[in-house]
């Protein structure tokens, strides 16, 4: 996964592929349900935008990041760290970057490891409705039960019976 330039550093890397881990664990659904509001959102700032100075030009996406990774605090440079609010208190580290960071529907879809006719297939549905379109039965069968109308008539006829 490649960041900005301005992002590249293992502590923001770590923060991102967190960010992922955690959305691939919840599976594929919830992964499709939020690039599908992620998309919404996008195409509300376009909607906002047009014909505004200083628009952001198509990188409406906002970095996605986990704030509670575990850092090795060691490692983080001096440049990276807020001073405490309170005194006393702890630094903590600075992730306005992050939080500012503005990302393109390819970076978007390298981040999430989507590829170009997922990513399409969620546009559509974006324009469509604000829910992702539930799995049919795949893999299952749905079977009648015996005592179905249909099912008696059909084993009758098959029998000779009527």
């Amino acid at each position: 996964m490649q960041l900005p330039q301005n992002l590249e550093n293992d502590v923001f890397l770590g923060m991102v592929c967190q960010y992922t881990c955690r959305l691939f664990k919840k599976g594929h659904e919830a992964n499709t349900q939020t690039m599908l509001d992620w998309v919404r959102y996008k195409n509300s700032c376009q909607l906002n935008e047009e014909g505004r100075k200083g628009s952001t030009k198509g990188k409406h996406f906002l970095m996605p990041y986990c704030s509670d990774t575990e850092i090795n605090w060691d490692d983080i440079p001096d440049d990276m760290m807020v001073a405490p609010e309170e005194e006393g208190g702890d630094p903590s580290l600075d992730l306005r970057l992050l939080q500012s960071a503005r990302l393109c529907t390819s970076a978007i879809m390298d981040v999430m490891e989507i590829g170009q006719k997922r990513f399409k297939a969620i546009s559509a549905r974006a324009e469509m409705s604000s829910m992702v379109k539930p799995h049919s039965n795949l893999r299952k069968r749905k079977r009648m039960k015996l005592d179905n109308p249909v099912i008696v008539k059909l084993v009758e006829h098959m029998e000779g019976g009527e």
